[in-house]
């Protein structure tokens, strides 16, 4: 809450905040100018110059935040650490394969900001920011894959394959032989891999088919649901466009109702009856309308978004007490599991409410992805509250590495990365494995015995926990959930030191439960105002919103 009482909110379209000021590229942000040495990178990139085996993450410029079990850039969430902080903060016992038990890779897209990564933008600037992190995880050899280190980096997918590719070429030219690795964006982007999605978008499609079989949509009523956090980042104008693009009739001025009306009309689907969910399906078919690979037809592409429509459930989930203020408006915070768990209803209620609506219409919901990579601390949670099977990027992060050593990279060249490693049968067995309602991830969350990881044993109060996002997830070095923010590690061609100004924010918009100065809204919750550690300032001289 700022002088004026208010709480930062979000904005809703890169194009107010596509100075780059909040990034980390200014003058004075990075320790030098000097072209880093490929020893350097090396160095910078990896949790240990000597672990065996790592998962490459690509990761936003400026978004710095306290990380905890389960977050993608926490080591936790993928090995057993020494210890929390530097030095012992690194795998104790690291694996040469399978699933877990393997460190991290970090490489920071120059200029890929918030707002840039979450509405898609891939300029020349951001070719080149792609292309120079891809080109050093090509050449790193502790990498065997690449994920990305927020769900709206499924924007990239087909882009980031065909970098793979021109790097490999140019490079040959060289002399120097480098290899496709398996690559996913983020959890939206295997979608493609259900054959039922692909089967109905013409001939065409059989050039997306993979031959192995994953029957989560083997009936016409069977649905997905899709928690999401990328909504509310473009105005009705822009969804417009977009629509009208893809053969579905919208003119300027139609508001999310009209649009919902057109949509159902013309692809003969159901929709929910309700604007946020129209809004975050629209913006989901836009990021989905890039993971075929760009050679299909505009009818195959029309085809593709209507299956997805008719399909998978999108529910927004950024008006979260816990999670939503902390990761996305306004961001870069601690978010808090259990003020999500026991403190925040209406997030059950957005669950349920979709589900059920769908149930009375006749449609059958078969699992649900989690699109944010600072999700998976709350899939046991939906796993348990729901009785379905529940995708998130920690399982896609977990079975990239597990498919790595049996992914054939030539013909990945050829054909591309999406057919092959949906058709590696160590990457389809080890999804299908955690396609089970009784399979919970240990080392985040909710846990069968109905306590919290770490949140339950470290002997914090009532209020201690209510205020962790308040404190950074630290309430002093012996009970810290979080890692310390200045730690967090940008990778490569990111700043060698974070700026003080991305390490605390004042006034702070994280919620507790209680105390503060309490809102009565959507979310609800209280402001924990003061300072508190968190990056959404990041530089600017306003908050990034």
């Amino acid at each position: 809450v700022g002088e004026s009482g208010d709480v930062p909110v979000c904005r809703t379209s890169p194009e107010e905040t596509d100075d780059g000021s909040f990034a980390q590229l200014r003058a004075g942000s990075r320790s030098s100018s000097r072209k880093p040495q490929e020893s350097d990178l090396l160095s910078r990139s990896s949790h240990a110059a000597t672990t065996p085996r790592s998962l490459a993450v690509l990761q936003l410029d400026g978004y710095y935040w306290p990380t905890q079990p389960g977050d993608i850039s926490d080591l936790r969430t993928w090995c057993t650490v020494r210890g929390l902080d530097d030095p012992d903060y690194e795998c104790r016992a690291p694996k040469q394969q399978g699933e877990d038990e393997f460190s991290l890779t970090f490489t920071t897209i120059a200029g890929g900001s918030w707002p840039k990564i979450q509405a898609g933008v891939f300029d020349q600037g951001m070719n080149q920011s792609f292309t120079q992190a891809i080109e050093h995880l090509l050449k790193d050899p502790s990498v065997h894959a690449i994920i990305g280190g927020a769900g709206w980096f499924t924007w990239y997918q087909y882009p980031v394959v065909q970098i793979m590719r021109d790097v490999i070429a140019v490079n040959k030219k060289k002399g120097i032989a480098l290899k496709m690795k398996p690559w996913l964006g983020g959890t939206p982007a295997m979608l493609p891999a259900l054959a039922d999605l692909i089967m109905g978008i013409g001939a065409e499609g059989e050039n997306f088919h993979p031959t192995l079989g994953w029957n989560l949509l083997s009936k016409s009523t069977d649905k997905l649901v899709m928690l999401t956090s990328n909504a509310e980042l473009m105005d009705t104008a822009q969804l417009c466009r977009f629509l009208s693009s893809a053969g579905v009739p919208c003119d300027a001025g139609d508001t999310l109702a009209d649009m919902r009306r057109a949509i159902e009309t013309t692809w003969g689907v159901y929709l929910a009856p309700d604007d946020a969910f129209t809004e975050a399906l629209v913006v989901f078919l836009m990021q989905m309308s890039n993971v075929l690979g760009g050679r299909e037809s505009s009818t195959a592409l029309e085809a593709w978004l209507k299956n997805l429509a008719d399909r998978i459930v999108i529910v927004p989930w950024a008006d979260t007490l816990g999670y939503g203020v902390a990761v996305v408006c306004p961001g870069a915070l601690f978010h808090n599991v259990p003020a999500m768990i026991h403190g925040s209803p209406q997030a059950a209620v957005m669950i349920f409410q979709p589900i059920l609506d769908m149930l009375q219409k006749g449609f059958n919901i078969v699992g649900i992805f989690l699109e944010s990579t600072q999700m998976p601390a709350y899939a046991n949670w939906v796993r348990k509250i729901t009785r379905l099977p529940v995708w998130d990027s920690t399982v896609v992060g977990k079975c990239l590495m597990a498919a790595a050593p049996h992914y054939d990279a030539d013909a990945a060249e050829a054909v591309g990365n999406g057919p092959v490693l949906f058709n590696t049968l160590a990457f389809r067995d080890c999804m299908m494995g955690w396609w089970d309602t009784e399979r919970w991830e240990s080392s985040a969350g909710l846990g069968k015995d109905g306590r919290i990881v770490l949140y339950d044993s470290l002997n914090l109060t009532q209020d201690q926990v209510s205020k962790l996002s308040c404190v950074g997830g630290r309430v002093n070095n012996r009970q810290a959930i979080a890692r310390r923010i200045e730690d967090f590690r940008p990778g490569v061609f990111g700043p060698e030191r974070i700026s003080a100004s991305c390490l605390s924010v004042t006034p702070c918009a994280a919620r507790t439960w209680s105390g503060m100065e309490c809102l009565h809204d959507a979310t609800g919750g209280c402001v924990c105002g003061g300072t508190c550690p968190g990056g959404y300032y990041c530089g600017s001289e306003a908050p990034i919103q």
